[in-house]
C-alpha cells in the first residue's frame, strides 16, 4: 500500500483540467471531503468544488489560518466540522478566507476559555450555525460571550457543557439567535433576556423544576420571546404545569412536557397558547395521573402526543368532556395508555367528539377487546397505528365508506382470521400502506382470500411480508403466508345438494346402463339362473320315467302347424306324448319353471325353428335351456326349420344350432312331405331307442 491514494478528479474551473492527491483516510463524497479518525495532524489538499469538509477525530491542537492553507477554495466551503481534534487553542483570524461558511462545528474539543471568546468575537457575524457542543472546560457565562455584540449567527448549540444557570445578563448578547439549543446540561435556573428573534428554544435534559418565567420583569402579558414557535422541556425535574406558566408564550405553536414527573393536566393548561399546534406529553411515571375536565380545550391544537403510562379509567375520569373541545385536532396519539380496562361505552364517549380525526395511534396501549367504538364516525381517517395491542378483530362496518383511509398498522395483535367483510378488498386496495406482521394466523380457507390478496398486491404496500407467519395449523406453522397453497376443494367445499347431484347423477347413469344390460341379457341370466337351480334342485332321472316322448318348442304363430300336422302324425300315428306348452304347461307356475320342468321330463325336445321363433325371448330362452341340456346331459335334439330364416333374424344360438345339427327342413312339396314324416318318425324312433 502507498502511503498516499492517488485519485485523480476532473475539474472544470475556468477552463482547465485540475488533478487533485486526497491523503488515504480521506473520501470524496459529490461536493463533500470526510477525513475521520485518522489521526492525522494536518488538513490534506481539498479540491476546489468541495462545499463540506469533514474533520473529526483526528489531531490538530493548533488552529490558525495556515492550518487551511491546503483548502483551494475556502470561499466555496459552507459548512466546516472540526469536532473531537483535540483543538487547544484557535487564533482570530482562522476563519477570515471562509467567507460564505453557513456552519461551524468546534464540538468536543477542549478549547481555552479565551481561544473560544476570541473566537466568538471573531464568527458573531457568521450568519449560519455554530456549534459548540461539549467544550473542554466548563463555558464561563457572561464572560464567553463578552464579545459576541450585534452577532448575525442563527443558531447556537451549547449543549452538553454543565451549564447550571443561565441569568438574563448572560445570554444579553443573544439576541439576534433564532435557535439556541440549550440541551443535556445542568441547568436549574433559567432566566431569560429579550430575545426578539429566538424562534426555538431546546431545553431537554436539564434539571428545571419549574416552566422558566418567559414574562418581562414587572410586565403581566409582555413576553421576552415574542416571536418563539417551539419550545422542548422534556426530561427535565418539572411537577407541576398551570395554566400560567405558559402566559407570555402567546406565539407558541408546539411544546414538549414529556419525562417529566407531571401528575395532574389543569384545566384549561392551554388557555394562554392561542396559537398552540402541538402538544406533547410522554411520561414513563405517572401512574396515577389524571387529566381535568377541558385540560386540552384549545381551537388551534392540531397534535397531541399523550404517553402516560398507567390505566385510562385513572387519567381521563371525564370521559365526555376530555376531547369535547378540540375542534380542530386532526392528529392523536396514546401510547402505554392501559385502554384494555375501560368499558366500550366509555371508550365511545372519549373518542366520539373527534369526528374529524385524520391520524390516530394507538399503540401500546393495552387494547383487548374490539376497537371498533374509537373509529366510529370518523370518516376523514387517514390512518391508524394500533400495533403492540391484543386486538383480535374489529366490527363489520369500521373500515366501510372510509374512502380517505390510507394508512393501517396492526402489527402484533391477535388476528387469527382476517375476514372480508371487516377488510374488504376495495378498502385494501386503496391502501398505500399496511402492516399486519407478527399476528398468530391460523392459515387455514378463512384465510385464503387475503393469502390469495397478498401474493397478488403491489408489495411495496405491504409492511414486513416476511414476516406474516402462519401460528396454526400444525401443517403450515411457521411458514410465511404468500408460500401456503390451497386446493380449489380443500376451501370451496361442496354443499349437500351439489354433492347430491355429483353422487346422483352418474350413480342414475350406472343404474340405467346396468339396467339396460340386464334387459337385453334377460334371456341368458334366466337361463343361466335355472341353470344353477337345476343343478341345485333337480337330479336326473333314471329308467323310463319320463313324463314326454318329446317337449316341442315353438312360437305361438307356428302353433297351427304344431296342432294340425306335427301332432296327428306323432301322436295319433306314432303313439308318441308329446309336450306343448298350450296343452301341458302346469298352471299356476312361472312360464320359466314349467319350460324347465317340462324339459326335465321330456326325452327329446324337437325345436321348430322359424322367423318368429327367432325373435322370440321366451323361444330363444327354450332353445339354450335345451342347448345346455344336450351337451351336459345327452339330451336329444331334432331341429326342424319350418321356414327360412331371414339373416337379421338368426342370433349366435340359432347359428351354432343350424351348423351343428342336421335339421329336418319343412316343405309344401308332396313328395318332399312324405320325406319330412318319414325322416322326423326316423329320429323320433332313434332318440326313444336310447331309454
Amino acid at each position: 500500500m502507498f502511503a498516499f491514494c492517488l485519485l485523480m478528479m476532473l475539474l472544470v474551473s475556468n477552463g482547465n483540467i485540475k488533478c487533485v492527491k486526497l491523503y488515504k483516510s480521506c473520501v470524496l463524497k459529490a461536493s463533500i471531503v470526510e477525513c475521520k479518525g485518522g489521526n492525522l495532524t494536518f488538513i490534506p489538499n481539498i479540491p476546489d468544488h468541495v462545499t463540506e469538509i469533514v474533520f473529526i477525530h483526528n489531531y490538530l491542537s493548533r488552529v490558525t489560518e495556515a492550518t487551511f492553507v491546503n483548502v483551494s477554495r475556502p470561499i466555496y466551503v459552507k459548512i466546516l466540522r472540526l469536532s473531537n481534534d483535540d483543538i487547544v487553542t484557535i487564533r482570530n483570524s482562522s476563519f477570515v478566507r471562509f467567507l460564505g461558511l453557513k456552519k461551524l462545528d468546534v464540538s468536543g474539543n477542549p478549547i481555552e476559555a479565551k481561544s473560544l471568546r476570541i473566537l466568538l468575537g471573531t464568527l458573531c457575524q457568521m450568519k449560519g450555525t455554530l456549534m459548540l457542543n461539549s467544550v473542554g472546560s466548563p463555558i464561563k457565562l457572561p464572560d464567553t460571550f463578552s464579545l459576541f455584540n450585534h452577532c448575525k449567527i442563527n443558531e447556537l448549540c451549547l449543549e452538553k457543557n454543565e451549564l447550571t444557570q443561565v441569568l438574563s445578563n448572560y445570554m444579553q448578547h443573544l439576541n439576534d439567535v433564532k435557535v439556541l439549543k440549550l440541551n443535556n446540561n445542568k441547568i436549574t435556573l433559567l432566566q431569560m433576556s429579550y430575545m426578539r428573534r429566538l424562534e426555538i428554544l431546546y431545553l431537554s435534559h436539564n434539571r428545571l423544576t419549574d416552566v422558566p418565567n418567559f414574562c418581562k420583569i414587572g410586565e403581566s402579558s409582555d413576553s421576552m420571546v415574542p416571536n418563539i414557535e417551539i419550545l422542548r422541556l422534556d426530561a427535565n425535574k418539572i411537577f407541576v404545569v398551570k395554566s400560567e406558566s405558559f402566559r407570555c408564550l402567546t406565539t407558541l405553536k408546539q411544546l414538549d412536557l414529556s419525562n417529566n414527573y407531571l401528575n395532574l393536566f389543569p384545566e384549561d393548561m392551554l388557555l394562554h397558547l392561542p396559537m398552540i399546534e402541538q402538544l406533547e406529553i410522554r411520561l414513563d411515571i405517572a401512574y396515577h395521573a389524571h387529566v381535568e375536565k377541558y385540560a386540552f380545550r384549545s381551537k388551534s391544537l392540531k397534535t397531541l402526543d399523550l404517553g402516560v403510562h398507567g390505566p385510562a379509567v385513572t387519567l381521563f375520569p371525564f370521559v365526555k368532556e376530555t376531547f369535547s373541545n378540540i375542534p380542530n385536532l386532526i392528529n392523536l396519539t396514546i401510547a402505554q395508555v392501559e385502554m384494555f380496562r375501560m368499558p366500550k361505552t366509555q371508550v365511545y364517549e372519549l373518542f366520539s367528539p373527534l369526528e374529524g380525526l385524520k391520524y390516530l395511534t394507538c399503540a401500546q396501549c393495552g387494547m383487548k377487546s374490539n376497537p371498533s367504538s374509537m373509529i366510529k364516525k370518523k370518516k376523514d381517517l387517514v390512518k391508524l397505528n394500533m400495533s403492540y395491542n391484543s386486538i383480535d378483530g374489529f366490527d363489520r362496518d369500521s373500515f366501510r365508506s372510509k374512502k380517505s383511509f390510507r394508512y393501517l398498522f396492526l402489527s402484533k395483535n391477535k388476528f387469527i382470521h382476517l375476514s372480508p367483510s371487516v377488510f374488504p378488498v376495495d378498502f385494501l386496495n386503496q391502501l398505500e400502506l399496511l402492516d399486519l406482521s407478527e399476528n398468530p394466523f391460523s392459515c387455514d380457507c378463512n384465510l385464503a382470500w387475503f393469502i390469495e390478496w397478498l401474493k397478488t398486491v403491489n408489495k411495496s404496500k405491504v409492511c414486513k411480508l416476511n414476516d406474516y407467519i402462519c401460528a396454526s395449523p400444525y401443517r403450515f406453522a411457521g411458514e410465511r403466508l404468500i408460500n401456503v397453497e390451497f386446493t380449489f376443494l380443500e376451501c370451496h367445499p361442496l354443499k349437500s345438494w351439489l354433492w347430491a347431484i355429483i353422487i346422483g347423477i352418474p350413480s342414475l347413469v350406472v343404474i340405467i346402463i346396468i339396467a339396460l344390460i340386464v334387459y337385453r341379457n334377460r334371456w341368458n341370466i334366466k337361463h343361466y339362473y335355472y341353470l344353477c337351480r337345476k343343478k341345485r334342485n333337480y337330479a336326473q332321472i333314471e329308467g323310463n320315467d319320463y313324463l314326454f316322448d318329446a317337449f316341442v318348442s315353438y312360437n305361438q304363430e307356428d302353433s297351427d302347424w304344431v296342432i294340425k300336422k306335427l301332432l296327428p302324425v306323432l301322436e295319433e300315428d306314432c303313439g308318441y306324448k308329446l309336450c306343448i306348452h298350450e296343452r301341458d304347461f302346469v298352471p299356476g307356475l312361472y312360464i320359466d319353471d314349467n319350460i324347465a320342468q317340462c324339459i326335465q321330463k321330456s326325452k327329446t325336445v324337437i325345436l321348430v325353428l322359424s322367423n318368429s321363433y327367432a325373435i322370440s325371448k321366451w323361444c330363444i330362452f327354450e332353445l339354450k335351456l335345451a342347448s345346455n341340456m344336450h351337451v351336459e346331459n345327452g339330451l336329444k335334439l331334432i331341429v326342424i326349420l319350418l321356414q327360412e330364416i331371414k339373416p337379421g333374424n338368426i342370433n349366435n344360438r340359432i347359428k351354432t344350432v343350424l351348423q351343428s345339427t342336421t335339421y329336418l327342413e319343412w316343405t309344401d312339396d308332396e313328395i318332399g312331405v312324405d320325406l319330412f314324416w318319414n325322416k322326423l318318425k326316423d329320429a323320433m324312433r332313434e332318440a326313444q331307442q336310447n331309454y
